[in-house]
């Protein structure tokens, strides 16, 4: 399979307005405790719908493929490091992509190497990877890596200044509004 940006994130709602008029979105579902991918992947959260709903505003010719890797837990979105492990291994087996965003962040790695060592494999695939900071301010993972681009919000920039690249070493693109 082929797909220009693999989304990581909680689904996605085809069926959203904006996104209704496409055909080249695709969504899968890595259920917990497998490496099996199921259909059913239905954005339990909104986030993933307005990912992919930015992405086709700004490029409506791409192709993707959601990946959901949550699950809701009294009504919040959970997922685990090994299942975003298990997604980039899944990528880097089964997925022709250029891009691989990554809406999920991992705060203190008990799998570290595991996930230090899929997410540098894809990017000498010459897979580019995309990754959020969590928007406290936390330094995240895979976002903290040299190798992956790493974006973060900032509630005290400007409102409206948008999107910024950044000299620091670990965050790579900032946004003034918290609309990662």
């Amino acid at each position: 399979m082929c797909f220009d940006i693999v989304v990581i994130d909680c689904g996605v709602d085809i069926r959203h307005p904006a996104l209704s008029s496409y055909s080249d979105i695709y969504c899968t579902y890595l259920p917990p405790h497998s490496d099996k991918l199921v259909p059913d992947a239905i954005d339990i959260f909104g986030h993933g719908t307005a990912v992919t709903g930015i992405i086709k505003a700004i490029r409506p010719q791409t192709t993707i493929l959601s990946l959901r890797i949550f699950d809701l837990l009294d009504g919040n979105p959970i997922s685990s490091e090994s299942r975003l492990i298990s997604a980039l291994q899944y990528i880097d087996k089964h997925i022709e992509t250029k891009v691989v965003n990554i809406s999920s962040t991992i705060v203190a790695p008990t799998k570290m190497e595991g996930l230090a060592t899929i997410t540098r494999q894809l990017t000498k695939k010459g897979v580019v990877l995309v990754s959020t900071f969590e928007n406290d301010g936390a330094l995240t993972y895979p976002a903290a890596f040299e190798w992956v681009i790493g974006i973060a919000s900032d509630q005290f920039r400007t409102p409206g200044a948008g999107f910024a690249l950044t000299n620091d070493p670990v965050i790579n693109i900032i946004d003034s509004n918290q609309r990662i």
